[in-house]
């Protein structure tokens, strides 16, 4: 007699229980305009609108906010995903950390979430929240350690591995990442993080789009005030 686990791997089956999954999905989040590809594992996830799951993506224990999209091969955990934030494939957010500084760095000795592990109570806190900013773009391959905050306007580079707080409009890069330099100057980022332009109406956004494409005019306009 074949195992649940052997059935489900079948392809038809496979395809089945992912189509029930993404039908829930979008039933809970009816009216919101979420748009999900095929092969998406989701838990506990709060979708703002307009929100893009591509294909093959896991995300549990997660927010994420208006238009922010996730591209596929993608796995996010414990993370609150900010407005209009792009994050590319193959992205890691949210890992777990092991301590190094015990004789073991198995979970078995540090917390009890398994009842085969030895740990009578938790002596790690193994998952901590991951803050994603707004307007952020995360790059493919790149990896995210839980526990960080990367502030609004940052761009993480293809392939970078984040150990560390992104201040806002940082662009960061490399193994692990490094402030390679900042969007803008210091004054145009304080004035853009002032207007907190990701938390105007549709409408707004809509009269001012053009302005969109220059700091300078963006910042400058009196329509903006």
């Amino acid at each position: 007699m074949p195992l649940l686990s052997d059935i489900k791997n079948i392809p038809f089956v496979k395809w089945l229980i992912f189509f029930r999954h993404k039908q829930i999905v979008l039933k809970r989040n009816a009216g919101k305009n979420l748009m999900l590809g095929k092969d998406n594992s989701v838990g506990t996830v709060k979708f703002g609108l307009n929100n893009l799951l591509t294909d093959n993506i896991t995300m549990s224990n997660c927010s994420i906010g208006d238009f922010s999209y996730v591209n596929r091969n993608s796995s996010i955990s414990n993370t609150d995903i900010g407005k209009f934030s792009c994050i590319g494939s193959n992205v890691s957010i949210g890992l777990g950390i092991h301590p190094t500084d015990l004789v073991s760095i198995h979970p078995a000795f540090y917390t009890n979430k398994k009842d085969h592990y030895f740990a009578e109570k938790d002596h790690f806190q193994e998952y901590e929240k991951t803050k994603i900013g707004n307007d952020v773009w995360i790059g493919n391959n790149s990896i995210i350690m839980g526990g960080l905050t990367i502030g609004d306007g940052a761009v993480i580079a293809a392939g970078a591995v984040v150990t560390k707080n992104v201040e806002p409009y940082a662009v960061v890069g490399g193994i692990p990442a490094k402030v390679l330099k900042y969007r803008f100057t210091q004054n145009e980022i304080e004035r853009i993080k002032g207007l907190e332009w990701w938390n105007w109406s549709v409408e707004k956004i809509k009269l001012n789009k053009d302005k969109f494409l220059s700091v300078e005019e963006f910042l400058n306009s009196s329509e903006l005030k």
